[in-house]
């Protein structure tokens, strides 16, 4: 995975949310993930400019920070890609990345997109279960 990038929306005063994210795969070149509600829609796509969205807000575009999870892999392969299932609404919501010696999870959380390496909250982790070998 030669390079992340993300979206990211801004609005007013508030901390900018996370939009869409890419990770730029060798054998698949850039693949776009981003949230329909609870699902977790990857598409093969090429990163979109920023925009404005007048009062609404602005959209920014660029490599991941430093601080994202995902960024301590650029350069590595994904070795293992399995489903994660959130039970109480019985749907994939997301991916569990597995890289040389960790993992990352990517969920569709309502309509937020979640990066995360350690747990969620321990009511929401109860809800999920990974799909395939561990």
């Amino acid at each position: 995975m030669p390079k992340v990038t993300c979206s990211w929306f801004h609005y007013k005063d508030d901390a900018p949310e996370l939009l869409h994210m890419w990770l730029h795969l060798d054998r698949l070149g850039p693949v776009r993930f981003h949230t329909l509600d609870h699902i977790l829609d990857l598409q093969i796509d090429e990163p979109h400019g920023p925009y404005d969205m007048d009062e609404y807000g602005y959209v920014t575009i660029g490599d991941a920070p430093e601080s994202f999870p995902l960024s301590r892999f650029v350069g590595q392969e994904v070795v293992a890609v399995h489903h994660i299932r959130q039970l109480s609404l019985d749907t994939r919501i997301g991916v569990r990345l597995e890289f040389q010696a960790e993992s990352v999870r990517i969920l569709a959380i309502g309509d937020e997109l979640v990066v995360i390496s350690g747990l969620l909250p321990e009511r929401m982790e109860a809800d999920v279960t990974i799909e395939g070998p561990p």
